[in-house]
């Protein structure tokens, strides 16, 4: 029974997009909370696909896509070709897409190291079995993508694939100074 409802929630990322707005930096809350949109994003450290260790604050400077995804995620799939592109266009000093893949089964590294290749995913991919979802206030469906902007700060949360406002919406934070 557990298990279906968790495989529910899962699902639940093939519904329409959910945006949270964009919050202003002057509207950043001094003693924000991690998981709040707003707030400072989590220091966390990720498992990365060669078994080294990747923290989300070796980032800190660039606007930063952090996307919960996993293989066996239809939507997830499907925004694939979508965040490549998006590292290709937007990805410099200033831009990184980080894929955060979900391994709560039985998948493990070399598993996502090869769907990393055979999709051409040219992007940082890290690992996760649960604590970052946790650290973000929780990854209730899949995909689930968030900004966080050059100060460290979560300023967008979507569930599902995101809308036609997100590129532009990046390029604003990624000019801001």
């Amino acid at each position: 029974m557990i298990r279906a409802l968790l495989l529910t929630l899962f699902l639940a990322g093939c519904a329409p997009s959910a945006e949270t707005p964009p919050v202003p930096p002057a509207a950043t809350p001094a003693a924000a909370v991690a998981s709040t949109i707003g707030g400072p994003a989590p220091d966390i450290a990720f498992a990365g696909l060669a078994g080294d260790t990747l923290r989300l604050n070796d980032y800190r400077g660039k606007v930063i896509l952090v996307n919960f995804w996993a293989t066996w995620c239809a939507p997830c799939r499907e925004e694939i070709p979508d965040l490549i592109a998006l590292q290709d266009k937007l990805g410099s000093e200033d831009f990184v897409v980080l894929g955060v893949a979900s391994i709560l089964y039985d998948e493990d590294a070399a598993e996502v190291s090869a769907f990393v290749a055979e999709h051409g995913m040219h992007y940082p991919i890290v690992l996760d079995k649960g604590p970052a979802g946790t650290a973000f206030g929780g990854v209730f469906a899949l995909p689930t993508t968030y900004i966080i902007d050059r100060d460290f700060t979560l300023r967008q949360r979507t569930i599902g694939l995101p809308d036609q406002s997100l590129e532009p919406f990046l390029a604003e934070l990624i000019a801001a100074d």
